[in-house]
């Protein structure tokens, strides 16, 4: 078991509380770093958190920023996912929140 299906786990039951969606983060978790379909997976999900908690105009912003690092990708493949990560951060964040908190 890897460090994400550790997390995902533990918070599985307070996803919805947070406005992910269980099973659409389970299968993004197990997608390849990376990868396109990552990458747009995490737009969508991003899309579907930020619309959950009214946050629906700064999605623009995320899409374009993803279309603009898988350009970059194929110039330096070094270049981080930021896109990717803030999916990260936010189960990171969930887990803190819902394990670490009393």
């Amino acid at each position: 078991m890897n460090i994400n299906s550790t997390i995902l786990e533990k918070i599985y039951d307070f996803i919805g509380k947070y406005g992910g969606r269980k099973h659409e983060l389970k299968e993004y978790l197990l997608l390849q770093s990376g990868s396109n379909e990552r990458r747009d997976r995490s737009i969508e999900l991003i899309q579907d958190i930020m619309t959950s908690h009214g946050k629906e105009d700064l999605h623009k912003y995320i899409s374009e920023l993803g279309r603009i690092e898988a350009g970059i990708r194929e110039l330096e493949p070094w270049v981080r996912d930021h896109v990717s990560h803030a999916i990260h951060c936010f189960v990171l964040g969930i887990f803190i929140n819902s394990t670490l908190r009393s």
